[in-house]
């Protein structure tokens, strides 16, 4: 079994390919996302995101869409569409949290979570240290 995802789905207002292959082009360059969609014509974008990156993973979105706000008409998740007119990364995070958050609390009810013990957290911390990434 693989981990739970969940999708993003930008809609855009115009085609502008130049703007849409740079948004692209910001996606492809994170390893945490996989392009699901890519329709230029129909001018939408889909990315799957996985639930035990999603803080990180609307945080890289969230920058990567902002500048281009403008030229982005809706954003999707999990069937319920919403206008793109977020101000803050914490507005994203929220309509993305709350829409999919059954989902989430199901995903960890079923498969657990990521537990280190406080007191023993910097060490253990060390020995995954190949495995972290810093936001930009």
């Amino acid at each position: 079994m693989g981990m739970a995802d969940f999708y993003l789905k930008i809609n855009f207002k115009k085609q502008n390919y130049d703007e849409f292959e740079t948004i692209y082009q910001s996606f492809i360059n994170e390893s945490i996302f996989r392009i699901l969609d890519k329709k230029v014509e129909s001018n939408f974008l889909s990315l799957e995101c996985k639930f035990d990156n999603l803080i990180p993973s609307i945080i890289i979105a969230f920058n990567n869409l902002y500048p281009f706000k403008d030229n982005i008409d809706s954003i999707e998740t999990h069937g319920i569409v919403k206008d793109f007119i977020f101000t803050s990364v914490e507005e994203f995070l929220d309509y993305v949290f709350s829409i999919n958050k059954n989902q989430l609390l199901s995903y960890y009810k079923q498969m657990g979570y990521l537990a280190i013990d406080s007191e023993k957290y910097y060490n253990r911390r060390i020995k995954l240290k190949k495995y972290y990434k810093k936001l930009k």
